[in-house]
């Protein structure tokens, strides 16, 4: 055989191999989509399964007011004044406090809240800036005959409770962990880089997320319930909006407000905290308490963010020893 035929040869071997590799390779592409297309399907169809046996499984513990044509939930337990208000983190609410209140309920009327987008409520209307959820608690608080309350915020919720005493009566201000101007630039930026999982979240692709929002420190039976509510895709959705919010508008209203702050101030901090930002959040509390005219400062040095769930004996006891004074 002659080198000519050879060559020949050759070239129509590798002629017939190519197309097999690109058939070989186009099959393998389809069976993947066709796998991804069922596995998407899949998790949508579970997502509202999962989601319309959340209303049976976990009804509201508490009772709903009406803000602007939007519901409100909010639990209350226990009598007596002055009537503690509590606002939770991103992602949380009301069930954040229920170790607290019990703390504080036999001597005290205590109110948490569900924000608008947060677990029961409904869904929070747009426009609005990251203040907005203040001014609506405010009609909530007035609907329930609540006037001149303490207000109590935890993380996030910390800001919301300062963006609100700088606007309306209060009696004082407690931060449990809460967040602060000095921090809130570095947090808020990485709030608002959630933003980009929404796509995954509309899909239902992100229920796992759901016990990211549910710390190890509370009792297996209420992570349940806060995973089940919290990985719905409508809660996810809304913790990217009040992310995105929060970043837009947030950093600057916070530190007009810490300037207007002249409220009785109790600031408890946590010790170990596992957040990004730990050292922002606690150098952060320190330098309110200096600033402040009338601010008690307490660290819980083996407490992590969640002090609200790891130590509510003590919370509480801290709580109703500054209540006394």
């Amino acid at each position: 055989m002659t080198s000519t035929t050879m060559n020949q040869a050759e070239e129509k071997s590798q002629a017939t191999v190519l197309p097999g590799r690109r058939r070989w390779l186009i099959r393998s592409l389809l069976v993947i989509a066709a796998a991804t297309d069922i596995l998407i399907a899949g998790a949508m169809l579970w997502n509202v399964v999962a989601t319309r046996a959340v209303a049976t499984v976990y009804p509201p513990r508490g009772q709903f007011v009406d803000v602007g044509g939007a519901q409100m939930h909010v639990i209350c337990r226990g009598a007596g004044e002055p009537t503690l208000v509590m606002q939770g983190g991103i992602a949380g609410g009301a069930l954040d406090w229920l170790p607290v209140m019990e703390e504080l309920a036999s001597t005290h009327r205590v109110c948490a809240f569900d924000r608008l987008g947060q677990d029961w409520s409904d869904p929070a209307p747009a426009p609005r800036t990251f203040a907005t959820a203040a001014d609506e608690w405010h009609v909530a608080l007035e609907a329930l005959g609540i006037q001149e309350p303490v207000v109590v915020g935890h993380a996030l919720g910390g800001a919301v409770v300062q963006l609100y005493a700088a606007e309306y009566p209060i009696q004082g201000v407690i931060l449990i962990d809460g967040l602060t101007a000095a921090a809130a630039g570095e947090v808020t930026q990485r709030l608002a880089n959630y933003r980009t999982l929404d796509g995954l979240a509309r899909l239902g692709l992100l229920r796992p997320m759901g016990g990211l929002f549910a710390d190890r420190a509370y009792d297996a039976a209420l992570r349940r319930e806060m995973s089940a509510l919290r990985a719905r895709s409508r809660a996810l959705l809304s913790v990217t909006d009040e992310g995105a919010l929060a970043a837009a508008s947030l950093p600057a209203a916070l530190r007009a407000a810490e300037a207007r702050l002249d409220a009785p101030l109790l600031i408890i901090a946590a010790g170990q905290s596992e957040l990004p930002e730990a050292d922002l959040f606690l150098e952060g509390l320190r330098a309110l308490a200096v600033e402040h005219a009338n601010a008690e400062f307490v660290e819980v040095p083996d407490a992590t963010h969640y002090v609200i769930a790891s130590h509510p004996q003590l919370v509480g006891e801290t709580i109703e020893r500054w209540l006394s004074q």
